[in-house]
């Protein structure tokens, strides 16, 4: 059975809203997050994203501008949007779908050593989302998050496990080393 490829987004705005400022009514004061965004403040972007993204404190969501600030934090190497941008391509919320460019921002959230990234990526190679079916891709990044305590990741690749040869898993596990050798920093 597939799993969804878009269930730890919820997790991950909450993550990248853990800023948002509830104190106030960020409608009211949206040209100065917008003027502070625009200067490189990074939680005035973050609010910004989530807030397009969730349409709090506006009358709807506004995802091109989601994307857009989350464009701009995934730029600056920021995993959790990366993670949400990438999302938005494979969904086609706020940009043309596009799933090679969400497995492409994926691999560089899942680089950072982002589990819910490197689970995602797991899912898109066992299920072809943007990218070939490669199982023993699937099960390293299943591999590598698990590593980092995700639970799903753990489930997914003891359910992988069972469709795998035991040469297919130790080929998984040798990538999944160099993985945690290369980003080993």
């Amino acid at each position: 059975m597939a799993r969804n490829l878009y269930h730890p987004f919820g997790a991950t705005l909450a993550i990248i809203s853990l800023l948002i400022f509830t104190n106030i009514s960020l409608a009211n004061d949206l040209p100065q997050l917008t003027k502070q965004a625009e200067s490189g403040d990074i939680q005035s972007q973050i609010t910004l994203a989530d807030m397009y993204y969730s349409g709090k404190g506006l009358a709807a969501p506004e995802m091109e501008k989601a994307a857009y600030w989350y464009k701009k934090l995934a730029d600056n190497e920021f995993a959790q949007a990366q993670l949400a941008l990438a999302l938005m391509y494979i969904k086609g919320e706020g940009v043309d779908k596009n799933d090679q460019e969400g497995v492409r921002w994926l691999k560089r959230a899942a680089d950072q050593k982002l589990a819910s990234a490197q689970y995602i990526l797991g899912i898109a190679y066992e299920n072809g989302h943007g990218t070939a079916v490669d199982l023993n891709q699937a099960y390293m990044w299943y591999e590598v998050a698990a590593a980092l305590q995700h639970p799903e990741a753990i489930s997914s690749r003891e359910e992988l496990a069972k469709k795998l040869t035991k040469q297919d898993i130790e080929k998984a596990e040798q990538l999944a080393n160099e993985w945690w050798l290369q980003h080993h920093h």
